[in-house]
């Protein structure tokens, strides 16, 4: 946000820290897995009422 790039997309935001190398990334798969891409503020309401409750199950039994 300092930068002047808070309205950019995302891969911006991350492009830096990666070529920084001063952060640790990593990846997972998560093919099948529920998720939603959150750009608005009804896209937190409805990840909490349509994603968050389908990936509960999945928590509790990585524990």
């Amino acid at each position: 946000m300092d930068s002047g790039r808070a309205n950019m997309p995302h891969e911006e935001a991350v492009r830096d820290p990666l070529l920084e190398r001063s952060q640790v990334f990593d990846t997972a798969d998560v093919t099948g897995s529920p998720w939603i891409e959150i750009d608005f503020p009804n896209d937190v309401a409805r990840a909490s009422t349509e994603i968050l409750p389908q990936l509960q199950p999945l928590v509790s039994a990585s524990h």
